[in-house]
């Protein structure tokens, strides 16, 4: 329990943070002080090889000064670090909006575009509120202690709303306040997710990829019975072996986890991870199926003119290397080794394997070593008063080899990454605050709060 004088001090505390919040919110929104830039590794070793060639330009034809930095990078790329992201937080981590009266909070909730004042909002404000509270108790609270409080989850649902805001704001019991922080902050991304235009094609983009695998991707004939591989094609006469192929698939929380643990909170940075796993039988199958999906006019079912250039890929990838690579397996894995990149799968994974068998259909994910391809997919109109749309989808494709070398490493598995993502989400979520910004300050500038 608070000392005496320490709760003076915190008292002081508040006054000045709920004071200087809309101030804090006009440093925190213009990005000053929050944003750490980090030259992105891959540009910076290129840039010193470029520096390097330059200097020998008089010796070295531009032909070779190409080949050698090929060589280079595909050879240094795979051991790079991933860059830190430019932008480490977001509005969400603001310490204290500062509001305690029911008339501002009502007035600040209006603008955010819910109105208090309108029972088909307050409906909408009281599920959300309820998926909030939901997900608090079941993936953030680790004990029935922790459970969200009653003041919370009143009936009436304004009166929780007043509750959590006043408490967030160091105006009622100082032991909650990192909790109401929590269930706002994951309400926000509740309402982020619901409106988000695109997370709303989401069952459209899933029926549309259900079909193309139905469509293009087919099992072995018959006369390999037994055999689990599987065939690309598209037609007589295009036949591309396939050893596995999966899809992914997201339930609602998973999805809510995601957008809490990645720092800008966007609905982006959950849908570009929905799509396929594809397993080849050789590094060449890798960049034929790439080039059969999208490039080859005779086969090609995704548009190749939508997808998101990587800068690796696009350093690594030209013409006369990718030709070479289709016709020299020492040369393709070595290319494919380059373009792959670490990716840990957050995500349930449903293999088009065993299908009938739900116990099978979960598999354990690992941190593998693969080639992405993200790209748009346009998506059929179900009537013609539907907008045109397309969606954003991640193809991951993989060699067995390397499947096979990515399953033996001694990864985590996937209900531990899970694990560490809510470990990471419920630090995110439950810091910040009032509560833990006293804390951290030193005994001398917490005296100095009562001077």
């Amino acid at each position: 329990m608070p000392r005496r004088g320490e709760s003076d001090q915190f008292g002081k505390f508040v006054e000045r943070e709920n004071a200087r919040a809309p101030f804090a919110g006009l440093v925190h929104g213009l990005g000053i002080g929050d944003a750490t830039s980090v030259e992105h590794p891959t540009l910076a070793v290129q840039g010193r090889i470029q520096t390097v060639l330059e200097s020998a330009s008089d010796h070295l034809p531009p032909s070779l000064q190409v080949s050698i930095r090929e060589l280079l990078m595909l050879e240094i790329g795979p051991f790079l670090r991933q860059p830190v992201r430019e932008s480490t937080m977001s509005m969400l981590d603001i310490v204290t909006t500062g509001l305690t009266d029911p008339a501002q909070i009502k007035k600040y909730l209006k603008i955010y575009g819910i109105d208090l004042d309108d029972e088909d909002n307050i409906e909408y404000a009281r599920e959300v509120l309820a998926e909030a509270v939901d997900f608090f108790n079941t993936e953030i609270s680790k004990s029935d202690q922790k459970k969200v409080h009653p003041d919370f989850t009143k009936s009436d649902v304004k009166e929780s709303i007043y509750n959590l805001f006043k408490t967030a704001a160091g105006r009622d019991r100082r032991i909650l306040i990192p909790q109401a922080c929590a269930i706002l902050r994951i309400a926000a991304v509740i309402d982020f997710l619901n409106v988000d235009p695109t997370i709303r094609l989401l069952p459209r983009a899933e029926e549309e990829i259900n079909r193309i695998v139905e469509q293009y991707f087919h099992r072995a004939p018959r006369e390999e019975a037994g055999s689990k591989r599987w065939y690309f094609t598209t037609g007589p006469g295009s036949i591309l072996p396939v050893e596995r192929i999966e899809k992914r698939t997201k339930t609602r929380k998973r999805m809510l986890a995601k957008a809490l643990h990645k720092p800008s909170n966007q609905s982006t940075e959950v849908v570009d991870h929905i799509g396929l796993r594809i397993t080849t039988k050789q590094p060449a199958d890798t960049l034929r199926l790439i080039y059969d999906m999208f490039f080859n006019p005779a086969t090609a079912i995704f548009p190749g003119i939508t997808i998101r250039i990587g800068e690796t890929k696009n350093m690594l990838l030209n013409e006369a290397t990718l030709i070479e690579a289709l016709y020299n397996p020492q040369r393709a894995e070595q290319l494919v080794q380059g373009l792959a990149e670490d990716t840990i799968d957050h995500e349930d994974l449903t293999s088009s394997e065993d299908t009938d068998d739900p116990a099978k259909n979960v598999h354990t994910s690992k941190s593998y070593r693969a080639i992405h391809i993200t790209f748009d997919l346009p998506l059929p109109q179900s009537d013609k008063k539907d907008p045109r749309a397309r969606f954003p989808i991640e193809i991951q494709l993989v060699d067995i080899k390397s499947r096979i070398q990515n399953d033996q490493s001694p990864e985590t598995s996937h209900e531990s990454y899970v694990e560490r993502q809510l470990e990471s989400v419920r630090a995110r979520v439950m810091g910040n605050n009032l509560e833990t910004k006293f804390e951290e300050l030193s005994p001398e500038e917490k005296t100095d709060l009562l001077t």
